[in-house]
C-alpha cells in the first residue's frame, strides 16, 4: 500500500477513488459508470454474486435491486482504508448483502460458510470498481476460493446423495463393534513410516519395500494390500474407508496373518469383520450429524478423522499420526502416468485379466475407461507432465494440505515422496534406491511395527444403552411425523429438533428437509422405519 493512503476526488458526476496511480471509477461519470455496470451484469437465481473491492459502493444498491431469488452480494475489500472510507459514505442495509474486510482466502471462505453454499449453483464476478487492479491477483485467488468451495459442497451433496443412504447402514450395523475393536486414537510406532498407495509407481517402490522391510513400519491403503501382499510384503496396517461392498475384492487374493485393518466406523460391515481381534476403529463426519454429536457425548466414539475422501490420502495422514519420525509416500500419484490406473496386482489390474478376450485384451477397459474422462496434462513431481482429472487433482489438493499442515518446514522436512512420478503435492522427492540411507539401521526383530499404546474397548452395556435410547427416538420422531402428516398443525420449535436429531435418516434424500411438505414427510416415515430396525438389530447383537 502507498505510503499516501487513498484519495477521494469530486467530479462533476459524483465521487471518485484513487490509490497507487489506479483510478477506482471513470474520470468522467464515476457513479454512472459503477450504475451500469451493475445494470448490465447478467444474473441468475441461487447465484452469489463477488464484487471485488467495495470502492466506494458505487452500484451495489443497483445491483441488489435486480437481484433474482435466492441470491446474495460478497463485497469483498482487502484495504482498511478503503473500507473506512466507503463505511463513512454509507453502504446499503441489505440482509442480502455482505461487506468483509480480509486479505486471505480463508476469511472470504468463511464468509460464504456462514451464507450456506447450498443456497448457491454459482459464483459470478461483478467488478464495480476498478479497485480490483490494486491486488489482482489476490482478487483473483478470492474468487477461486469461492469457486472450490462451493464445487467441493455440492460434490459432496451429490456424494452424499448416492451413498449418504449407505453410510448411515453401515455406521449404524457396525456400532456393536465399538465393543470389541480398538481405538484408531491407540496405535503408534517408533518406526519411520511408509505410506502405500496403490497408484501405477508403487511397482517400482517394491523391490526397495521389499529389500529394507524390517526398517520401517507399512500403512497400506486397501486397495494396495494385494500387490504388497502378492510381492511378499504384510502391512502393519491397512486403512480402508470403502462403504460399498466392491471394496472386498481388496482383501484377495491375499490377506496376510498378523495385518490389523483400520477402518471407518461407516465402513462396509463385511469389511471390519474380516479381521476379528486386530480392528481399530476411526470415524469420519462425512456429514454435520447429530447421531455423531450423540456418539462422541456418550464417550463411545472412535478417533475422529478429517473428510479425506481419497483412502491413500487417509493412509498418508494415519502414517503421520502413527510416527514423529519420516514418513514416505510411495504410489500416491494422482495421475495416470503411462496410461496406467493402478499398480500390477490391484483388482483393476487383475480384472482386466480376468476380463480379456480376444477382442479386448487386457489393458483394454482402462484405455476405454481414460478414453472417456475428461483428462488435463499438469505438471508432473518429475520433469515433465502426466494425465490427471479434477477428482484426482482434489484429492492432491487434500494431501498437499495434509503435507503443509505437518508443520516441519523445508529445511527439515519428514514427508517425502518415493518415486514422485504423478502430481506433486509440496513433498520433495526420493529415488526408491535412496531409501535406504534415510532409513535407520534394521530395528529389532521383537520390535512391532504398528502397537496399540492401550487395550480400549467401549464397555458393552454401554453402547447397548446408546442403541437403546437411540431406538426411543427414532420411534418419538416417527410419531410425530405421521402427526404432522395427518393433522393440520404447524411446526414447532420442538419438532424441529427432534427432525435435526434423525437428520441421518434422511441424508440421503436429494431436497433439504422441510416438515411443511407432505412429500417430505411421507418418505420420512419408511426411513425412520429402516434405520429403527437397524438400531434394533445393532441393540439385539450387545445383548
Amino acid at each position: 500500500m502507498d505510503a499516501e493512503g487513498p484519495r477521494v476526488v469530486s467530479t462533476d458526476k459524483g465521487p471518485t477513488l484513487h490509490l497507487r496511480g489506479i483510478s477506482f471509477y471513470a474520470p468522467d461519470d464515476p457513479v454512472g459508470s459503477a450504475i451500469r455496470r451493475a445494470r448490465g451484469m447478467p444474473l441468475e437465481p441461487r447465484t452469489l454474486v463477488y464484487v471485488p473491492s467495495v470502492g466506494l459502493g458505487h452500484g451495489l444498491a443497483e445491483l441488489l435491486a435486480r437481484l433474482p431469488p435466492e441470491c446474495a452480494v460478497l463485497c469483498v475489500e482487502i484495504d482498511q482504508r478503503v473500507m473506512a472510507l466507503a463505511a463513512a459514505r454509507g453502504l446499503p442495509a441489505d440482509p442480502r448483502l455482505r461487506v468483509v474486510r480480509t486479505s486471505d482466502e480463508l476469511g472470504v471462505v468463511a464468509c460464504l460458510q456462514a451464507l450456506g453454499p447450498g443456497r448457491f449453483r454459482r459464483v459470478r464476478e461483478a467488478a464495480l470498481s476498478g479497485g480490483w487492479r490494486t491486488a489482482p491477483q489476490r482478487y483473483r485467488a478470492f474468487q477461486e476460493a469461492l469457486e472450490l468451495t462451493l464445487r467441493t459442497w455440492w460434490r459432496n451433496r451429490m456424494t452424499l446423495v448416492m451413498l449418504g443412504g449407505r453410510l448411515v447402514r453401515n455406521l449404524l450395523d457396525n456400532l456393536p463393534l465399538l465393543a470389541s475393536a480398538g481405538d484408531a486414537a491407540d496405535l503408534a510406532t517408533d518406526l519411520p513410516v511408509v505410506a502405500a498407495g496403490a497408484g501405477p509407481s508403487l511397482d517400482a517402490a517394491i523391490p526397495a519395500l521389499r529389500a529394507l522391510r524390517g526398517r520401517y513400519a507399512l500403512v497400506a491403503a486397501d486397495t494396495a494390500l494385494p500387490p504388497l501382499a502378492l510381492s511378499g510384503l504384510a502391512p502393519d496396517l491397512v486403512v480402508c474407508l470403502e462403504a460399498q461392498q466392491a471394496n472386498l475384492r481388496d482383501f484377495l487374493p491375499s490377506r496376510p496373518a498378523g495385518v490389523r485393518l483400520a477402518c471407518e466406523l461407516a465402513g462396509h460391515p463385511d469389511t471390519a469383520r474380516l479381521f476379528p481381534g486386530r480392528l481399530s476403529l476411526f470415524s469420519t463426519t462425512f456429514a454435520p450429524l447429530a447421531l455423531l454429536d450423540r456418539l462422541e457425548s456418550a464417550g463411545l466414539a472412535p478417533l475422529r478423522v478429517p473428510g479425506l475422501g481419497s483412502v491413500g490420502v487417509a493412509a498418508a495422514w494415519t502414517a503421520l499420526r502413527l510416527s514423529g519420525s519420516g514418513v514416505f509416500l510411495a504410489g500416491l500419484d494422482f495421475s495416470y502416468p503411462r496410461g496406467s490406473t493402478h499398480a500390477r496386482g490391484t483388482p483393476a489390474h487383475l480384472g482386466s485379466f480376468a476380463s480379456a478376450t480376444r477382442f479386448t485384451p487386457p489393458g483394454h477397459a482402462a484405455a476405454a475407461a481414460l478414453a472417456g474422462r475428461s483428462l488435463s496434462w499438469q505438471l508432473s513431481a518429475r520433469p515433465g507432465r502426466v494425465r490427471t482429472d479434477a477428482v484426482l487433482q482434489s484429492y492432491r489438493d487434500l494431501l498437499e494440505t495434509v503435507v503443509r499442515d505437518d508443520g516441519v518446514s523445508r529445511e527439515a522436512p519428514r514427508v517425502f515422496s518415493v518415486g514422485g512420478e504423478g502430481l506433486p503435492y509440496g513433498a520433495p522427492v526420493v529415488e526408491p534406491d535412496d531409501l535406504a540411507g534415510l532409513l535407520p539401521a534394521r530395528a529389532p526383530a521383537t520390535s512391532p511395527g504398528v502397537r496399540e499404546t492401550r487395550l480400549r474397548h467401549a464397555d458393552p452395556s454401554a453402547v447397548r444403552a446408546f442403541l437403546v435410547a437411540e431406538t426411543g427416538l427414532l420411534d418419538e420422531a416417527q410419531t410425530m411425523v405421521r402427526d404432522l402428516l395427518s393433522s393440520a398443525r404447524a411446526v414447532s420449535e420442538t419438532d424441529q429438533r427432534l427432525a435435526d436429531a434423525v437428520g441421518h435418516a434422511w441424508l440421503h434424500f436429494p431436497d433439504e428437509p422441510d416438515l411443511g411438505s407432505r412429500s417430505f414427510l411421507a418418505r420420512a416415515i419408511p426411513a425412520l422405519a429402516c434405520c429403527r430396525a437397524r438400531v434394533a438389530r445393532a441393540a439385539a447383537a450387545t445383548a
